[in-house]
């Protein structure tokens, strides 16, 4: 088992760390082309879910407004490289500033068009619920989602962003294998362990969250110790070893609600695994623990100027 998640994992590894680590544009499409291909997977699996139990959605409508949502954030890092010296603006209030403009306009597009769908088929309960599932698919996969790469082009091209993405990425990921490898340990002692939400995730432990806290902390103490002069937006450090001890906490706890939340999708639909991928599962598989660290990791950063 763990040797095909190794395995499976292995080329997501590598492409990322190329989108992450590779300087300039050329690292920003490498970026953008692997958020596209697994942002319209996980849409799809969502859809796959949702269509299980009875609400099939507008999962092309959904798809082509996620990936301007992408597309946007790509735009904002590209034309909004920093501040502009006539105005004075600051380093991050153009970037936020179209983006949020972004976001409200694609919102509003995807109501209309969702809209003109609806209002050219039957007023009933399939089609009204399918707007709406359509209307929460985009809110749970591409919005939350798309704070990766808000942040990552927060800083234009520069690396600042990509570093600060970076290190939610990595910290999320390593509570999951923290929880993973001690929940795994403690169900195979004589009594087993102790089981969290049993109804959602047979196999989530309280044991398994401790080891996820330990994990993370670990891993964004090392990072902060290795690379504390990357941790930078708008030239200000933005973390330090109190803050980094507070997102590994954060990032596990946060990371269990979106699993969670997850789990509850895939019982309700009758899956095991939201997707076929190899040894991981589904996209959504991968993704849940990052959905909800995303915007909360994101807004801390943009706001730290002004939090402290």
């Amino acid at each position: 088992m763990l040797g095909k998640r190794l395995l499976a994992s292995a080329p997501i590894v590598l492409l990322w760390l190329a989108a992450f680590l590779v300087p300039g544009p050329v690292g920003a499409v490498i970026f953008w082309l692997c958020s596209a291909v697994m942002l319209v997977v996980a849409v799809r699996e969502f859809f796959n879910m949702t269509t299980a139990m009875g609400y099939a959605g507008q999962p092309r409508l959904t798809t082509a407004v996620g990936l301007l949502f992408l597309t946007g954030a790509f735009f904002c890092g590209w034309t909004c490289p920093g501040a502009d010296p006539v105005v004075g603006q600051s380093a991050w209030e153009r970037p936020i500033a179209v983006g949020l403009a972004i976001d409200g306009a694609l919102v509003l597009l995807f109501l209309l068009l969702s809209s003109l769908v609806l209002f050219h088929g039957a007023p009933d309960k399939e089609h009204v619920m399918g707007l709406l599932v359509s209307l929460g698919g985009l809110v749970y996969v591409c919005w939350t989602l798309s704070f990766f790469p808000k942040l990552y082009f927060s800083s234009g091209m520069s690396s600042e962003g990509r570093w600060l993405a970076l290190f939610a990425v990595t910290v999320t990921k390593l509570t999951d294998t923290g929880a993973f490898f001690l929940g795994s340990f403690t169900a195979r002692l004589p009594r087993g362990n102790h089981k969290l939400a049993p109804r959602l995730s047979p196999k989530k432990s309280w044991e398994g969250l401790i080891g996820g806290i330990l994990a993370g902390v670990l891993a964004a103490e090392l990072f902060v110790l290795l690379w504390p002069h990357r941790l930078l937006f708008n030239g200000m450090r933005v973390l330090d070893w109190r803050t980094a001890l507070v997102f590994g906490v954060l990032f596990a706890l946060v990371g269990l609600v979106g699993d969670l939340l997850e789990s509850a999708l895939k019982r309700a639909a009758g899956f095991k695994d939201s997707g076929r991928v190899p040894g991981l599962g589904g996209v959504l598989d991968i993704l849940d623990s990052l959905i909800l660290v995303a915007p909360l990791f994101y807004f801390y950063v943009v706001f730290f100027d002004v939090l402290f």
